[in-house]
């Protein structure tokens, strides 16, 4: 924004602006109720079945730790879990969702969804728990 007003300030008749500081732009901006120097985060709902997908995941959890409780208790079980997950090996990502811009008495701030397109290369990670 800074660059933008040192930029544009002399056509618009304001040359003593050419030398604005950002610590100033941030100084009135932050007197505004409107703050589009500010970001935060929203969901946007991508996944209609996020929360059977996670119920049967907790659910996994939750049978792990019944067995590792069976196991604690003296009981001899042959079970063998695997998790993986696939984790960036460079964090290069990019937003999803366009960001929304702040609305006076609403939203004070620009929100960003919280999900992103990953760039790079991957790894995968995997973990066996032997029970």
């Amino acid at each position: 924004m800074t660059k933008h007003i040192r930029e544009n300030c002399t056509e618009q008749s304001f040359p003593e602006l050419s030398r604005l500081s950002g610590g100033t732009v941030s100084k009135i901006l932050s007197k505004s109720s409107i703050k589009p120097h500010k970001i935060s985060g929203y969901i946007e709902r991508r996944d209609l079945e996020f929360e059977i997908r996670s119920v049967a995941v907790l659910h996994t959890y939750k049978q792990v730790e019944v067995l590792r409780e069976k196991t604690d208790n003296g009981e001899d079980l042959l079970t063998a879990y695997i998790s993986y997950d696939e984790k960036p090996g460079i964090p290069a990502i990019g937003n999803v969702a366009l960001d929304l811009p702040p609305v006076s008495g609403l939203y004070p701030s620009i929100s960003r969804d919280y999900e992103y397109k990953r760039y790079g290369t991957l790894s995968l990670l995997a973990i066996a728990e032997l029970l």
